[in-house]
């Protein structure tokens, strides 16, 4: 377990296995800070304890916390989301009618009735499974849309660093794969 792997990285310098999974710094301050968040996310972990989790899987709880002004004209336009750090970002559209989130029905227990069927779920079964997904045709459509017509990708939801110290640019030089010291406002 974890305690294994511990005593390795401490006497070895690094784990057998990848253990970002279980590394608390994968979670964004600002949102593990959050009671709801904390209560919500908890007892979903607890509720799929013993669950089968597909590499697509996306939690019902804790969700809506931090939404970019495209938030409501996207899941009109029938945007799945996805949740990162709090953060709700595009995953893909369907081709139905908008399925947005509601709230965390914490899966019926503590007296909570258990939210109907509404979509969301139903869009994310056709995403759960460990093979090719009839997802990928709705994914496909969109980058194929976006090399005859236009896309917008919205990044709010990924880091920003503020670099500063005599090495800041040497820094910025070394982590990103092009030259940082560009004149301001140019790419």
């Amino acid at each position: 377990g974890c305690g294994d792997q511990l005593a390795k990285w401490v006497v070895n310098g690094r784990p057998d296995l990848d253990m970002y999974g279980y590394d608390i710094r994968r979670f964004c301050p600002e949102v593990s800070k959050n009671k709801e968040w904390v209560d919500q996310r908890s007892h979903e972990a607890y509720a799929k304890n013993y669950a089968l989790v597909f590499p697509h899987d996306e939690p019902l709880a804790s969700r809506n916390m931090k939404k970019d002004p495209f938030h409501e004209i996207l899941e009109a336009a029938g945007c799945v989301y996805q949740e990162r750090f709090g953060w709700e970002r595009p995953g893909w559209f369907t081709m139905h009618a908008p399925c947005p989130l509601k709230p965390y029905d914490w899966y019926g227990a503590y007296g909570n009735l258990s939210n109907d069927e509404y979509g969301y779920k139903e869009r994310l079964q056709l995403d759960y499974t460990f093979d090719h997904t009839p997802i990928e045709e709705n994914i496909r459509a969109e980058c194929l849309a976006t090399r005859t017509s236009a896309g917008l990708f919205n990044m709010s939801y990924f880091g920003k660093f503020y670099l500063t110290g005599p090495d800041a640019q040497k820094a910025a030089d070394w982590v990103f794969s092009a030259r940082m010291d560009g004149a301001t406002g140019k790419t």
